[in-house]
């Protein structure tokens, strides 16, 4: 289900952020494009009858660095394009940023704030992203507000693109970052794979799990998912700048409304490269 994919997402971008050892080493004036690509496939059971969706996804940000500092790095990031392509119950349904028509639909409408448009995102020497004090919290729980949540909370690419692993790495360094918001939980284990000159190959692994509340169509939905990931990075050494990552998360769970329960299962596959412009 679509809501389900936006839960798996947000756990698929968390689970690749900074951890405390090491620092992100870019310079002002540097330019990246960040192209990430999910595909998910869930299935619930409802009142006897599997229901699938299939969601393929795929954005595209550019970050610029604006400014460095001794706190951290000033950045200018912009989600440049998305593209879906939804299958439910026999139904296709596409959305293409780049189209006119698409955009000027509800969920261009909807996203109308957030594509195209700068971002001042700042980000930490280690790579934390720093909370915006001076944001205005959205109370709206729609399964879009959700979404350009999740956007935000990522900043806007920069949480996927940076990576501070240890000073010195050696092959078979192990350590592990456990984020904890206020519904998503994410515990990933790094382990140094290989290292060919200032390229660093990781495994990751680790857990993840959701206990979220939306609306769909006027609807309010409690969303329980809990499940593992799988997957590899290759991040260089001196920068910190994530050259590629693929993981695989499998979760299980619930979705409840109007006091009924429906059990669902949920694979994601995930996809980003990174690189300088």
């Amino acid at each position: 289900m679509k809501r389900t994919f936006s839960l798996l997402l947000i756990a698929s971008l968390l689970m690749t952020n900074a951890f405390s050892q090491g620092q992100i080493n870019i310079l002002k004036g540097q330019k990246y494009q960040v192209d990430s690509k999910a595909v998910t496939q869930s299935s619930t059971e409802v009142q006897g009858q599997t229901m699938e969706t299939n969601v393929d996804a795929a954005s595209v940000f550019n970050i610029e660095v604006k400014d460095v500092t001794d706190a951290g790095y000033s950045l200018s990031n912009t989600l440049k394009s998305l593209k879906s392509s939804t299958s439910q119950m026999g139904q296709e349904m596409t959305f293409d940023s780049e189209k006119k028509e698409d955009m000027a639909g509800p969920v261009g409408t909807a996203l109308a704030s957030t594509i195209n448009v700068p971002m001042a995102v700042m980000i930490t020497k280690k790579g934390d992203i720093v909370p915006d004090k001076a944001a205005k919290k959205n109370e709206d729980k729609s399964m879009l507000t959700r979404s350009i949540a999740t956007y935000e909370a990522s900043g806007y690419g920069a949480q996927i693109a940076f990576l501070a692993i240890p000073s010195n790495p050696k092959i078979g360094d192990t350590w592990s970052l456990t984020t904890d918001s206020k519904d998503t939980k994410v515990t990933t284990n790094y382990t140094i794979k290989a290292i060919n000159g200032d390229l660093v190959t990781l495994s990751i692994a680790g857990t993840t799990s959701n206990d979220i509340t939306m609306e769909n169509q006027g609807m309010e939905l409690e969303v329980k998912t809990s499940g593992t990931f799988t997957g590899e990075q290759q991040v260089n050494s001196k920068t910190g700048v994530v050259q590629s990552s693929s993981s695989v998360i499998n979760a299980t769970g619930t979705v409840s409304a109007m006091g009924q329960e429906f059990p669902s299962t949920t694979k994601v596959t995930t996809t980003t490269t990174v690189k300088m412009l």
